[in-house]
């Protein structure tokens, strides 16, 4: 059983270790590419608003200009905050321990500390408040590792919102598709 004191990704050691060489096997994801590597730069200075649409292309999968993102809530904040964990592909790469949590927010296995795939969601309805510290152990943890590029925006829920949603534009990601109203 994990805990908040088991680690998940690489260590300050690992991270210091890690070769960057683009010369492996092209089946291993490797690294983003120099678009991903420019967006990432990017959302590191200016963080933006993503919906759960916009954060599942950044599994690693999903296309070459995909960054690795993982979203996670806290007891402090209602909207989970999007870290970007490209830094860490052999943990959380395709192929790595922990790629489940790249592309969608994972709070509920992280407030459990499972991988189970029944777990791996957002909805922390029903936490006890120990899960909920776990979540924020985590929460913390993770934050002070890898950098904050976004907050991941609740569903839209009927026109109304809708039309709230298409005020948020300008903070919307460089070159994202995703519109709500079409």
């Amino acid at each position: 059983m994990m805990g908040p004191d088991v680690e998940i990704g690489p260590s300050e050691q690992d991270l210091a270790t890690s070769p960057d060489d683009e010369s492996q096997d092209e089946s291993y994801w490797g690294g983003c590419s120099a678009v991903a590597t420019a967006n990432a730069h990017e959302l590191r200075y200016n963080p933006q608003f993503m919906t759960a649409d916009e954060i599942a292309v950044h599994d690693g999968l999903a296309t070459r200009d995909s960054m690795l993102l993982l979203a996670l809530k806290s007891s402090t904040c209602e909207q989970a905050m999007i870290l970007d964990v490209s830094s860490s592909p052999d943990y959380y790469g395709p192929g790595g321990p922990y790629h489940v949590f790249t592309g969608r927010d994972s709070s509920r296995a992280f407030s459990l500390t499972t991988l189970k795939p029944e777990h791996i969601h957002a909805d922390m309805t029903g936490a006890t408040p120990q899960e909920w510290a776990v979540l924020d152990d985590w929460a913390a943890k993770l934050s002070a590792k890898y950098p904050m590029v976004g907050t991941l925006l609740a569903e839209p829920q009927g026109p109304k919102a809708c039309a709230e949603e298409g005020a948020l534009d300008e903070w919307r990601v460089i070159g994202s598709k995703a519109d709500c109203c079409t």
